[in-house]
């Protein structure tokens, strides 16, 4: 195919036009008027350009004078400059950036999904274009899946420059209007779990099938479409140093939707990682700048770092260890000398842009507010900027279980106890909910811990969150805690489908006044 146009004027009037390619000819006789300007196609053109590939222009005017004019045709095609499709907030649309430019004329850009148009628009002849704009996709795309979308960029000549891109496709529009800033705790490694750590028969089942340890984006995206389509505002991403969180780490920004929910690192120190009786180096001049920097710049120095009060906000989630056992505690006091120094230097290098960062202290395990009495753990948090809780380990009973009739007395108890404390220390509480506990199936480390899985108990921890936090924050433990059934991810759990119910409980709980 071949578009032209050709413009002529005469001091008179014109006769006749004409435009001829080889064995094609365009001609307008008897025109009368000038300036004369029209346009149209040669199609079906095939083999070698006639002699050598010129179009022929001729203009004659009412005395039969004559002017030509020979041109090669553009057989270059356009140059696509910039191509990019991204989810945008809602279901089943994408947003599409496109820059192209022809020096002899644009005609018209496509995007096709799956074999479809999904737009067709027109460039009018401009030798640069640019397209900025929304597109519904839900017709032809398979939501909640990546999807290969291709934008077709013609000039007027019918040449075609075509480009793929992949893109996540939304299944859920995201919950714009909640209630409170909900916090869900996610393992990077969870999936690794999977295969290894479950009795023969307990076999959980997330809604999306099982994954490993490095899920494809599309898991991390389904994730994250999941989460804000029934209201969870922040993803909490596990972190305690090794070489092996900080690859799964690094994975997780691929997904397509990561900087679309804000994000908060948990830093967690276990004695696999500072241990004084394993050969980690030195604390303060090796370990912590080591894992402040990589917080710093792969969280808190995104755009979308979850803040507080214009704080980035970190959570150490057994700060409270720290001070209780005794190696940590004499390592920190040989190495800083005091608490107040450690949690200094922790600030120094998480701080962003000059703006300190709101240090949230995990008062975790069993001990919840009962354990406060520890002169040491008092010292210590009292220098972070909140405290939050875990799960109700400290209602099971000798046989390592608790009903929900144990669970929510002890920890509206608990709950009293962090709000009393960070009120006589001007700090901050953020309290934690969970669905329950259920570690049994655990081959790996389960002890048979057990709090049933209750949607109803749920839902009244998430009443007695609001009644108790001083913040606007409140968090979930967890979104993919499967070894321990703590998990809210859809899915079924030791033969009971539970599918959606704890995410449609979120939504209705961040739905109410």
């Amino acid at each position: 195919m071949l578009a032209f146009r050709i413009e002529a004027e005469d001091d008179t009037e014109l006769a006749a036009v004409r435009v001829t390619y080889g064995d094609q000819k365009w001609v307008r006789e008897d025109i009368g008027e000038s300036p004369f300007a029209g346009e149209n196609r040669f199609s079906g053109l095939a083999g070698d350009n006639p002699e050598g590939g010129r179009v022929e222009f001729l203009a004659r005017d009412a005395a039969g004078q004559e002017s030509r004019k020979r041109v090669t045709p553009d057989e270059q095609a356009p140059d696509l400059s910039e191509f990019q499709v991204a989810p945008t907030r809602s279901a089943g649309e994408v947003s599409l950036t496109l820059l192209g430019e022809d020096d002899v004329g644009l005609e018209s850009l496509s995007l096709i999904l799956d074999g479809s148009s999904q737009l067709q628009q027109d460039a009018s002849g401009a030798t640069q274009a640019s397209f900025d704009t929304t597109v519904d996709v839900s017709d032809a795309a398979t939501e909640g899946e990546t999807n290969t979308l291709t934008a077709a960029l013609e000039d007027w000549n019918g040449n075609t420059t075509e480009r793929d891109s992949d893109t996540y496709v939304r299944k859920f529009d995201r919950l714009t209007e909640t209630r409170l800033e909900l916090g869900a705790n996610y393992l990077l490694w969870a999936g690794d779990k999977f295969g290894n750590c479950f009795e023969e028969g307990a076999n959980p089942m997330p809604s999306i099938g099982q994954y490993d340890e490095l899920a494809a984006t599309r898991v991390r995206s389904r994730h994250i479409d999941q989460m804000q389509g029934y209201g969870v505002t922040n993803v909490m991403l596990t972190f305690n140093g090794t070489a092996s969180d900080r690859r799964l780490l690094k994975r997780f920004f691929d997904s397509d939707l990561t900087d679309q929910i804000k994000l908060r690192p948990i830093y967690t120190i276990k004695d696999y990682r500072w241990h004084p009786n394993r050969s980690h180096g030195n604390w303060k001049d090796e370990v912590v700048p080591s894992d402040m920097e990589f917080i710093h710049n792969h969280i808190l120095d995104r755009e979308n770092a979850h803040t507080y009060r214009g704080r980035p906000v970190v959570n150490i989630w057994n700060a409270a260890y720290l001070a209780w056992a005794d190696k940590y505690h004499e390592q920190i006091m040989d190495e800083w000398g005091s608490y107040r120094s450690f949690t200094t230097d922790l600030r120094d290098h998480l701080r962003v842009n000059d703006t300190d960062p709101f240090i949230v202290g995990g008062i975790a395990g069993g001990s919840g507010y009962h354990g406060f009495p520890n002169d040491r753990i008092v010292d210590f948090i009292r220098e972070l900027d909140a405290t939050t809780t875990w799960v109700a380990g400290g209602a099971w009973g000798e046989d390592n279980s608790a009903t929900w009739d144990e669970v929510l007395p002890w920890v509206e108890q608990d709950f009293q106890g962090h709000r009393e404390f960070t009120g006589e220390h001007d700090m901050e509480f953020i309290p934690t909910v969970f669905p329950g506990f259920d570690d049994r199936p655990n081959t790996c480390w389960g002890s048979d811990r057990y709090t049933p899985r209750s949607l109803d108990g749920f839902t009244s921890l998430l009443e007695l969150a609001e009644e108790y936090r001083t913040t606007p924050m409140v968090d979930i433990a967890t979104w993919n805690d499967w070894t321990e059934g703590s998990q809210i991810e859809p899915g079924s759990f030791r033969g009971t489908d539970y599918g959606t119910a704890y995410l449609e409980a979120i939504k209705r709980f961040q739905q109410s006044s």
